[in-house]
């Protein structure tokens, strides 16, 4: 360990400070992943994929850390408290880009494809 980060480390293990989680930043590979593994086929199984994660409790449990508050989204969480919109949001998303360079295909169907 380097001195520099030492107070960091400390920081760490004596104060309560949860850790953040940075999947949705590598989500686009890791939805490319899953859709070439065949476990997620559709839009459906995404979200259910997606409720598996730790992002997905943390985005629960700090949803300002995730979702800008100043959204028009976010002032609805009391009709969303499990998010489903967001995560189908950011799949979709992500959806789009995969296909943008042909790494995975999606249809209005919702379906997944290799």
């Amino acid at each position: 360990t380097h001195k520099n980060r030492l107070r960091h480390y400390i920081t760490s293990m004596t104060n309560a400070v949860p850790i953040e989680s940075n999947f949705h930043g590598g989500l686009v590979n890791h939805l490319n992943a899953e859709i070439v593994l065949g476990s997620v086929t559709n839009m459906t199984e995404a979200i259910q994929w997606l409720q598996y994660t730790y992002m997905y409790v943390r985005l629960i449990r700090a949803p300002s850390k995730y979702v800008d508050i100043n959204s028009q989204f976010f002032r609805q969480y009391s009709l969303d408290p499990f998010f489903c919109a967001h995560l189908r949001d950011m799949l979709e998303t992500t959806a789009i880009e995969l296909a943008k360079h042909k790494m995975a295909r999606f249809d209005a169907g919702e379906n997944f494809y290799p």
